[in-house]
């Protein structure tokens, strides 16, 4: 046992230590967002901890998403305060820096799964498409909602951007944003 010791602190006393120049940690930390950092109010343009919303319904700004609302109280994936809103719009995502991962919950009331409950469009910094990837819901324990949770890992991402199964599920619930800074 002592003879492991002795060589795992070899190692660490050996191993490099690299320094990047302009940088206090090359450490890249990830933030979470759970919508209780600002006074309740319109998602439209908010802008908070390097991340911009934007809210529209068919094209148009819309009030009709809140930051800071109230949900679904708690489930598996989302729990008040969290960003609360009509179904029928589209809820953008636009990062300050390009993020390589982005986590989110989200519910929908509904009373069945959905398949899918929302999809999510990512783009780079340019514009371009990185993709859309449709989310399948899960009933939560018998009650009226639908939830899953989305996870990107590895795209770099400027802008997501969530559309939802309107016609199913009339309003939604976004809570637990996670990406890197």
């Amino acid at each position: 046992m002592k003879s492991r010791f002795l060589v795992f602190a070899l190692v660490v006393a050996l191993t490099p230590t690299f320094v990047f120049a302009g940088s206090a940690s090359a450490a890249v930390s990830k933030k979470t967002l759970n919508f209780s950092g600002l006074p309740t109010q319109a998602a439209n343009g908010v802008h908070i901890n390097g991340v911009t919303f934007g809210f529209t319904i068919g094209g148009v700004a819309s009030t009709d998403a809140t930051y800071g609302g109230v949900g679904p109280g708690t489930t598996k994936y989302v729990s008040d305060p969290c960003l609360e809103g009509n179904a029928s719009g589209q809820l953008t995502l636009t990062f300050d820096k390009p993020t390589k991962f982005l986590q989110f919950g989200l519910v929908m009331l509904a009373v069945a799964p959905l398949s899918p409950g929302f999809t999510v469009n990512l783009f780079d910094g340019t514009g371009a498409s990185l993709g859309s990837f449709p989310v399948n819901t899960k009933v939560y324990k018998g009650f009226v909602l639908s939830e899953a949770r989305f996870t990107n890992t590895g795209l770099a991402i400027k802008k997501a951007q969530i559309t939802f199964a309107s016609a199913e599920a009339p309003r939604f619930a976004f809570d637990n944003l996670v990406y890197k800074a």
